[in-house]
C-alpha cells in the first residue's frame, strides 16, 4: 500500500499528484518544509512532460525564493475512497539556484598552491551544474598544479625541468615522500581516464578521485606541520 502524502495538482483538466517536495533549500542548505508559491505543467509535443514549482524556505535567516523542477516518472490510476485519481508520479530532478559548498583545503595547501585551489572550486561547480562529462578534467588538471607547485616547494632549483616534466615523471622524480607519492600517482591515474574515450579504472567513479585529492593534500600538510616543528623545536 502507497502511504506517501498525495499532492493534488489540476494538470491540464486532470487531478493528477506529486509525492516528493524538495526538503533542502538551495540557498540555506537546511532540512526545511518549503512553502510552495505556485507552480505549472512544462509541456513537450502537447504533453505533460514536468512540472516547475516555487517555493520560498521559511526559515527566517533565509527566506529566499527558490525555483524546483519534476520529471514526469510514471502514470498510474488509483482510488481514493470513492474517488478515481489518474496517479503522475513527478520526480524532483533539481532545484535552483545551485549553490555550491567550497571544499576547504588546509592553509599551507591553498598557500602553496593557489591554482589548484581555485582550478579544484571550478572543477565543483561544473560537477554541481551537473557537467559530469567535463569536470573529472578540471580535478586532474586541479591535481597537476598541486603536485608540481610540492614538487617545485620541495626542490626549487628545479622548478624549469619540473614544470616541463609530465606529470607521472614527476612524482616518481621529485615527491619523495611515500604517502603524497601513492595518493597523487592514483589521483592522475583515475584523472587520465576522465580525459580517454576507455576507462583503465572501470570499478573507480569521480568521488574517488576527490578522495585522493584530499588524501594528496593532507598529506602535503601532513608534511609541511612537521617540518615545521622539527625546524622550530631542535634538540
Amino acid at each position: 500500500m502507497d502511504t506517501k502524502p498525495f499532492h493534488f495538482l489540476d494538470v491540464g483538466g486532470q487531478r493528477v499528484t506529486r509525492s516528493k517536495e524538495p526538503s533542502i533549500c538551495p540557498h540555506c542548505r537546511r532540512l526545511v518544509q518549503a512553502q510552495e508559491v505556485t507552480w505549472q505543467p512544462v509541456s513537450s509535443d502537447w504533453k505533460v512532460s514536468g512540472l516547475e514549482s516555487i517555493y520560498v524556505c521559511p526559515n527566517p535567516d533565509c527566506g529566499h525564493f527558490f525555483l524546483a523542477t519534476f520529471d514526469l516518472k510514471e502514470k498510474s490510476v488509483q482510488v481514493l475512497g470513492s474517488l478515481s485519481v489518474r496517479k503522475d508520479d513527478f520526480e524532483l530532478r533539481s532545484t535552483t539556484p545551485v549553490m555550491i559548498e567550497r571544499k576547504e583545503f588546509p592553509p599551507s595547501v591553498v598557500k602553496l598552491s593557489p591554482l589548484f585551489a581555485e582550478t579544484y572550486a571550478q572543477a565543483e561547480a561544473a560537477e554541481a551544474y551537473g557537467l559530469t562529462q567535463i569536470c573529472g578534467l578540471g580535478y586532474r588538471k586541479a591535481v597537476e598544479y598541486l603536485i608540481k607547485d610540492h614538487c617545485i616547494d620541495q626542490h626549487p632549483v628545479d622548478t624549469d625541468k619540473i614544470k616541463a616534466m609530465p606529470l607521472g615523471a614527476c612524482i616518481k622524480e621529485f615527491v619523495t615522500d611515500p604517502n603524497v607519492k601513492i595518493s597523487a600517482q592514483r589521483a592522475v591515474w583515475l584523472g587520465n581516464d576522465e580525459a580517454h574515450y576507455l576507462r583503465k579504472w572501470a570499478d573507480k567513479d569521480i568521488g574517488d578521485l576527490k578522495i585522493l585529492i584530499m588524501l594528496t593534500s593532507n598529506w602535503i600538510d601532513s608534511l609541511f606541520l612537521t617540518t615545521q616543528y622539527q625546524d622550530s623545536m631542535k634538540p
